[in-house]
């Protein structure tokens, strides 16, 4: 077991000997020879055993053995003497000597006390390892029971406070539920007031719309019937006017000036009689469409067809606005049959193009049909352009709502004659059959109404 050995030996040649012995079996020998020397060697070398004289010149091996001791080197001492007694060997023994051996030493006594001090020396060295180790963990655990204890206790509080919050807001929250409860079930008594008093509402509007309806329905009909009279027998009378008595004012100038104011005053009785037609027209349809009573019918319609026969509807609207052209644009090749109700369709240009005419004192009205194949699915679409004076940024976006007329000018005899009904029922024809009507204008600049429809693939 090769180790470090400090042989203290005041007696150079023993001294020598024994560390020449030490070498020989493979131990590093270091020597001094008092107890000053010796303790300067343990400060600065790590030993593994001392064997030591009992006897030193200045101060002894005991006392080498005591300092050693006092200042817990921990070292095996071997005390060796030449004059071997019960006292010293029990001074020795008691003062915490490893082993006490006779002079001379024998080599394998020598040998077998050095093994078995070595062997005290790595236990003691374990022992201490251990204790260190143990000292070490004790305090990391006392250290982690101490900062796991602070936490904990943080916990617990945070725990209490959260508990305390927790409760208080539950304490707010069964309030809340309360007071909410409270306010739901008077909310809910409003509510079911509210609703009976809806109902009777709902009811009494579903009675008075009926009995519009119904009135509309039966004045517009009842006017129809004289208007048809009216303009009947105006239309009589202003021709035999002008056929029988108008030429007996000739040579009479007084006489002739009356009888022409007669005859523009039947023709504005024409006039109005006409307008007031289309207005009692008007009025039946919308009664109808919102009654749900309109009769839709179903055919295969050319769409050229449409356009033409809607042109000539207007030609005599039109002569009487010499300075107004209306143009008619169709394509060469055939166009996609639309699935639709003629009658409804043709209202639908004739408005149109009624308004155009309407609105423009001079230039032209075109009417355009063209096949919109790009879009899907595809549609056909109606164009009626004017040259004619724009609808107003204010009219804009309440043109095709019911009742509404737009303004020619600033005063009110400037606004448009008519019941504002003639778009609403364009409209509404036009998504009856699933397609678009929508309007682009610029004041003084015309107007330009787009109508589409999908085309029968």
């Amino acid at each position: 077991m090769p180790g470090v050995i400090l042989v203290v030996e005041d007696e150079a040649h023993v001294r020598e000997s024994f560390q020449l012995l030490l070498g020989k079996e493979g131990f590093r020998a270091l020597g001094a020879e008092d107890v000053g020397g010796a303790l300067a060697v343990l400060q600065r070398e790590p030993v593994d055993v001392v064997l030591c004289d009992i006897l030193l010149k200045e101060r002894s091996g005991l006392a080498l053995l005591i300092e050693i001791n006092t200042r817990q080197l921990n070292v095996p001492v071997i005390l060796i003497t030449g004059e071997p007694n019960h006292e010293s060997a029990a001074m020795a023994v008691r003062q915490g000597a490893f082993d006490y051996l006779a002079k001379p030493v024998r080599k394998e006594v020598l040998l077998l006390v050095l093994e078995k001090a070595l062997g005290h020396k790595a236990l003691l060295e374990r022992k201490l390892r251990l204790e260190e180790e143990n000292r070490l963990y004790r305090y990391n655990l006392e250290e982690l029971v101490r900062t796991r204890t602070l936490a904990l206790k943080q916990a617990n509080a945070d725990l209490r406070q959260e508990v305390e919050e927790r409760r208080k807001a539950e304490g707010a929250l069964a309030r809340l539920n309360k007071d909410l409860e409270t306010l739901v079930q008077a909310r809910t008594q409003e509510l079911a007031a509210k609703n009976l008093e809806l109902e009777a509402s709902n009811r009494r509007l579903t009675e008075l719309d009926a009995m519009k309806s119904a009135f509309l329905s039966l004045v517009s009909h009842e006017l129809r019937t004289p208007m048809t009279s009216v303009l009947g027998f105006a239309k009589l009378i202003r021709k035999d006017f002008a056929r029988h008595y108008l030429p007996l004012s000739a040579g009479l100038p007084e006489l002739a000036a009356k009888g022409r104011r007669i005859q523009e005053n039947l023709c504005v009785i024409e006039q109005e009689g006409h307008r007031l037609t289309r207005i009692i027209s008007d009025v039946l349809d919308i009664t109808r469409i919102e009654a749900g009573r309109m009769d839709w019918r179903q055919e295969l319609l050319d769409p050229a067809d449409l356009v033409r026969q809607a042109a000539q509807a207007m030609h005599g609207l039109f002569q009487e606005k010499p300075a107004v052209q209306l143009l008619v644009e169709t394509p060469q090749a055939p166009l996609p049959p639309l699935q639709a109700d003629p009658d409804r369709l043709q209202q639908v240009l004739i408005n149109l193009l009624s308004n155009a005419h309407k609105f423009t004192d001079q230039g032209e009205v075109r009417l355009r049909v063209e096949y919109m194949d790009a879009q899907t699915p595809p549609m056909i679409r109606f164009t009626v352009t004017d040259t004619g004076r724009g609808v107003h940024p204010e009219d804009a976006s309440h043109i095709f709502e019911k009742f509404y007329q737009g303004r020619r000018g600033t005063h009110d005899q400037d606004k448009p004659q008519g019941a504002g009904l003639g778009l609403v029922i364009c409209r509404t024809i036009v998504d009856h059959y699933g397609g678009r009507l929508w309007m682009d204008s610029a004041r003084g600049q015309g107007s330009t109404f787009y109508v589409e429809l999908p085309a029968v693939a």
